[in-house]
């Protein structure tokens, strides 16, 4: 009798446990760490927190710095969301309201409190509407939640409310390209009249031009062969809100009308090739008064000047966008430039004019001189980016040398072949062959002269420390390059 052993166990304990931890912590006694968030403390008992969070037991019990730390401070999340998830650790409840999930949301992905993330999924699901849909959309995507059934229940109500959404600015601004293509391709918009489909895509697209590229990807989506003829012609062909897309060209034969005519026999002679129709009209044409005359005049004479500033406006539209930015990136660029940068500025320009002064006398000198002095003094500044450009600039040089020199060998060939048939060359520039021997005798010398110094390989043995060094000779050389070929 002595060896036997009962078990018994209270109804009461867990919720004893759970009212002593909420009366100490209403008291403000035993508290053994408090948590600062935006400058707003909370007391609370570590042993409750670690039992209610996985990042909290995760802090207090491996070897990290807070462990042993009576104040921790939190970032990353607001003090009224934290608040609120605090008083569901030490009481089971929540209050939800779209105010403040947000924040609730944010503090308990934060802490790992996987409950309140699903009461807030639930709670949001129950109050989605068309006004917030979008909001909530941004609030799953921002926060990953990943709650089981949540995005189901989301993608779901967009289906379900898809074309009446798609007229929404706030929802047409967050659904990107993937997401519509996904929905698009999804057999619960049947629902919907696929005109009704077309148009919004079409307000998504006009929503930001920069999904116009987009277009023939998205149109693909759409079944042209569910709407009537009238619907292709009225809205879908009429429309011009976005570039045409290719897909556009089969609904012509489509849009083609219902009704068709009985065929009938043309005869030959009654086709407007052999023979002038009679016009017979039922209806006598009124003519046109001075003024209709002067107007038709008028609109015919401008109309050749406003294509014209059309197609101008469309060509220099791009331009000047492409300068206008150029503009405000200099502008912020020189509005906060790096230490030192104008005193550069300043002698790369005195190094152009000192080119411009020692080229006196010489076209092809002025023309080279000042930008291969403003590149010296460029590149004792800059020595990798001037080196960079110089490799660039040897192997383009080389290249256009190559060319030329590969065409004028071919042309000297063909002088040969007609020096062996009898004709000779006097050395002069002829309609036949336009460039004499000598010269192209002393052009080959040339190109291979400076063909080991233009030559890009030698640019990729060049160690990077010493490149501003080697830029030197390479724009003298092509200075003395161009120069001879102007002697020449």
């Amino acid at each position: 009798m002595a060896g036997e052993v009962e078990g018994y166990s209270s109804s009461i304990h867990d919720s004893s446990v759970s009212a002593g931890f909420r009366a100490l912590y209403e008291e403000g006694l035993l508290v053994d760490v408090t948590l600062v968030i935006e400058d707003h403390q909370f007391q609370a008992h570590k042993a409750l927190l670690a039992t209610q969070s996985d990042y909290f037991r995760i802090m207090f019990t491996a070897d990290m710095r807070e462990r042993d730390q009576d104040k921790i401070y939190l970032k990353g999340l607001t003090a009224t969301g934290f608040s609120h998830v605090l008083q569901f650790m030490y009481y089971g409840s929540i209050d939800l309201s779209m105010a403040t999930v947000h924040e609730i949301l944010q503090a308990a992905m934060y802490v790992q409190l996987t409950e309140v993330v699903k009461f807030c999924c639930s709670f949001l699901m129950a109050k989605i509407c068309l006004e917030n849909c979008a909001e909530i959309m941004r609030l799953l995507d921002d926060f990953s939640v990943d709650v089981e059934g949540v995005r189901e229940k989301l993608d779901s109500f967009l289906l379900e409310n898809f074309v009446p959404l798609m007229s929404r600015p706030e929802f047409l601004s967050y659904l990107s390209f993937e997401k519509l293509k996904s929905y698009l391709d999804s057999d619960r918009l049947s629902r919907f009249p696929e005109i009704e489909l077309y148009e919004a895509v079409q307000a998504w697209l006009r929503h930001d031009r920069r999904r116009w590229r987009h277009t023939d990807s998205i149109i693909q989506n759409i079944r042209f062969c569910l709407m009537t003829p009238s619907s292709v012609y009225e809205k879908v062909l009429g429309l011009a809100a976005v570039p045409v897309s290719l897909s556009f060209v089969s609904l012509h034969v489509h849009a083609s009308s219902e009704k068709r005519t009985p065929k009938e026999v043309i005869k030959v002679e009654e086709l407007s090739l052999y023979s002038s129709p009679v016009h017979e009209s039922k209806y006598i044409e009124k003519s046109q008064t001075q003024l209709e005359d002067g107007i038709s005049w008028l609109r015919h004479s401008v109309s050749p000047y406003t294509d014209w500033c059309q197609d101008a406006y469309t060509k220099l539209k791009p331009k000047v966008e492409t300068a206008v930015d150029h503009s405000i990136v200099t502008y912020e660029f020189l509005k906060d430039a790096p230490p030192g940068f104008y005193p550069r500025l300043g002698l790369i320009g005195f190094a152009g004019l000192v080119g411009l002064f020692l080229a006196r006398g010489s076209k092809v000198k002025k023309a080279v001189y000042p930008i291969a002095f403003m590149g010296l003094g460029a590149s004792l500044y800059y020595p990798q980016q001037a080196a960079t450009i110089a490799k660039d600039t040897g192997t383009m040089l080389y290249d256009q040398s190559l060319k030329a020199y590969v065409n004028l060998e071919s042309l000297w060939k063909d002088s040969g072949k007609k020096k062996k048939s009898g004709k000779k060359d006097s050395g002069k520039v002829t309609d036949d062959f336009p460039v004499s021997k000598s010269l192209l005798k002393q052009l080959s010398m040339n190109l291979k002269k400076h063909k080991t110094y233009t030559d890009a390989k030698v640019w990729r043995c060049v160690p990077s420390s010493s490149n501003s060094i080697y830029l030197i000779p390479s724009l003298i050389i092509q200075s003395h390059f161009l120069f001879s070929i102007y002697k020449l």
